[in-house]
């Protein structure tokens, strides 16, 4: 049986593009610390939707943006860090990590579909 998240001080660290996250649960003064952790991953992360600031660029002209590439990866990893309420068990770039190693462990999976039911009960039933 799995253990609960919230007994639980760390999840494990998972190796993904290089980088290590180590997502520590809020304890206050290191939350904020773990989500300067996230917020640099995610503007790595981010980076993948360049094409989306290129047409921004053609389109109003980089003067005339109220930010810059760098700020604007930095808004996109704030606003799905935001969408994690401090209290759940993973970050959201930690859990983001997790589901493309599920996701891509499904190709060419002949079992991929019983992996996708095993998955969908696990999700329902918040293990």
């Amino acid at each position: 049986m799995a253990e609960k998240a919230e007994n639980k001080k760390y999840d494990p660290i998972f190796k993904s593009k290089g980088w290590y996250v180590r997502a520590k649960r809020g304890d206050g003064e290191s939350n904020s610390k773990n989500i300067e952790e996230q917020l640099k991953i995610g503007i790595i992360v981010e980076k993948e939707h360049r094409n989306v600031w290129e047409k921004l660029i053609r389109k109003f002209g980089e003067n005339k943006l109220p930010f810059n590439e760098n700020e604007f990866y930095k808004l996109i990893a704030k606003a799905h860090i935001e969408e994690m309420p401090e209290s759940a068990p993973l970050q959201y770039y930690t859990g983001l990590d997790i589901l493309e190693k599920f996701m891509k462990s499904l190709i060419n999976d002949n079992n991929a579909q019983t992996r996708i039911s095993a998955f969908k009960d696990m999700v329902e039933r918040n293990i």
